[in-house]
């Protein structure tokens, strides 16, 4: 029989929950530690649509990258989007977890897996934080074999990470150095300029940050976010696969932005 608690503590193997930011909200967010699993789904999001699937897969666990929860609930009405959800939760009785800043900087997790797939050499964290002896990668940076202008590395980066839009901004005629932070990595810019980077990969950046980048000589390329951070999601199917040798499977429902480039 394997518990809630082995997952956590398998997921606390590879991505330490101490290392999750303090505003974070990863961990066991919904269930008990003492109730028994048989299979589980991983997601980005947790959704009606993601619910509906893992129940009818058999699921009674979900981990989740993204926490269902990440402000105090006040209230929970039932007729409401979230208080159906959560009422639905409870009902099935399909406990969730969520692995999130803890998994973007594990050496395993989200930074590592995009530099990886970009096949970048001499693989680097941005910034050299650590939590207690583990180092963070807040992001990665590292060169690529041939150097490329700017808008055939944009090509190679969309269809490598499978993207369906990257919005290019700078001026850069041939690329080199590339940085990267998966999900919201707006504040990694200037750490990844120190560290020589010629172009920058994230998702969510301020309009000011990308300002400010450009003007300094940085190249910034943006992708839609669900779509960068959703490849990591068969690598934490196989680590926690590894560890508990329970089923784990990767669910298909994710949220779509829509986001339309004409």
């Amino acid at each position: 029989m394997v518990l809630v608690q082995s997952i956590l503590d398998a997921i606390d193997e590879f991505a330490p929950w101490r290392t999750a930011t303090e505003w974070d909200n990863s961990g066991l967010v919904i269930g008990s530690p003492h109730d028994s699993v048989e299979k589980v789904g991983i997601v980005l999001d947790v959704s009606g649509e993601a619910l509906k699937e893992a129940s009818s897969k058999g699921c009674d666990c979900i981990v989740s990258h993204h926490p269902l929860l990440f402000e105090p609930v006040r209230r929970i009405h039932t007729d409401k989007s979230q208080g159906k959800m959560l009422a639905q939760i409870l009902r099935s009785g399909i406990n969730v977890i969520a692995a999130h800043t803890n998994w973007d900087v594990s050496c395993r997790g989200v930074n590592v897996i995009l530099a990886e797939l970009l096949k970048l050499e001499e693989i680097k964290p941005l910034g050299s934080d650590f939590s207690c002896d583990f180092q963070l990668w807040e992001g990665a940076s590292g060169n690529i074999s041939t150097p490329l202008e700017l808008k055939e590395f944009a090509i190679f980066a969309k269809k490598t990470l499978s993207l369906s839009w990257v919005h290019t901004l700078g001026r850069h005629e041939r690329v080199e150095k590339i940085a990267l932070c998966g999900g919201s990595g707006g504040g990694q810019w200037k750490e990844a300029l120190k560290q020589g980077a010629d172009v920058f990969l994230t998702s969510d950046m301020k309009y000011h940050e990308i300002q400010d980048a450009v003007d300094c000589g940085l190249s910034i390329l943006i992708a839609d976010h669900g779509e960068i951070e959703r490849l990591s999601l068969p690598f934490l199917q196989k680590e926690i696969e590894i560890r508990t040798g329970l089923e784990v499977c990767v669910l298909k429902a994710h949220f779509d932005s829509g986001m339309m480039l004409v």
